[in-house]
């Protein structure tokens, strides 16, 4: 069983390395490696990575509630907008291959 140390140390990589154009999760493995941390499982990654995208969404709160306020209006034009600007994320956020 992994010591908090441990896991606050990976949860440092893994926060400094997320938004570099290089994998975090290589990063992961590789802390792991340097300072012989054996932690089995994806459970510890899937936590790392569920930790950064709560950072980011309490990060952009306020665009979020921006964007999703006019969906729960009754101004049709705001709405249609905010859903426009809805699909631009998604469409934007797509990898492409």
């Amino acid at each position: 069983m992994p010591n908090i140390l441990s896991i606050i140390l990976l949860a440092l990589v893994q926060g400094i390395t997320e938004f570099l154009p290089i994998s975090s999760s290589g990063h992961l493995v590789l802390a792991q490696e340097l300072f012989g941390l054996r932690i089995p499982g994806a459970g510890l990654e899937i936590a790392l990575h569920a930790g950064t995208l709560v950072s980011i969404l309490v990060f952009y709160r306020k665009d979020l509630v921006k964007l999703l306020r006019p969906l729960f209006e009754s101004d049709t034009v705001a709405k249609a907008a905010s859903w426009k600007r809805i699909g631009l994320l998604v469409v934007a956020s797509v990898p492409i291959v």
